[in-house]
């Protein structure tokens, strides 16, 4: 944060909502690619939002599991999925783009 007294993680839209409670009006961020969601066919946006559902719900494990290695295992299968949404996403960007 400008500041520097908070850290805010990468992913969803933490970044936008403590941005709008603290009234900061700009933050460093790296942004990799992004594309409107009209550029979407229904079929990539079903997709991309299943994604979402996904990680959403392995946050919610992680967030609430008290045994360390079960915790892991969710952090390690979220970690798949970023890498594998991520690559699906510049799949698409490139075919669309390049």
């Amino acid at each position: 944060m400008p500041n520097g007294s908070y850290v805010v993680r990468s992913g969803g839209n933490h970044r936008v909502y403590v941005c709008n409670e603290r009234g900061i009006d700009n933050i460093r961020a790296k942004v990799g690619t992004y594309m409107k969601k009209d550029c979407l066919t229904n079929e990539e946006l079903d997709k991309h939002e299943n994604y979402e559902v996904e990680l959403s719900l392995l946050a919610k494990k992680i967030r609430i599991e008290k045994n360390v290695e079960l915790k892991a295992g969710y952090e390690d299968q979220q970690a798949d999925l970023i890498k594998n949404h991520k690559e699906w996403l510049l799949q698409i960007y490139y075919e669309k783009f390049d």
